[in-house]
């Protein structure tokens, strides 16, 4: 399993994004939102990683970020045809 550290230092970073949330940018969302799916999918919750894939391509659009986007669009992509990814 992924070091508790670790998930909980994700949680973190969402949990002070939420509590500054009209001023955070964008792509700071979209890019905390983008690493937790490997936590996820490591820890056996794919549905929630294809979740969070998805909400963090909102993120990107959002930001204008072209090629974040199209990132997690890929991702989204090669979980849905292959299943799950191997996040390591």
């Amino acid at each position: 399993m992924v070091s508790e550290f670790i998930v909980a230092t994700i949680e973190q970073s969402l949990k002070l994004l939420q509590t500054d949330k009209p001023s955070a940018d964008g792509i700071l969302w979209a890019q905390a939102l983008n690493t937790k799916p490997n936590l996820q999918l490591y820890n056996g919750k794919a549905e929630t990683a294809l979740e969070s894939w998805q909400q963090a391509q909102k993120y990107y659009d959002l930001a204008g970020d072209t090629m974040g986007s199209l990132g997690s669009q890929i991702n989204q992509a090669r979980f849905t045809k292959f299943g799950i990814l191997s996040p390591f």
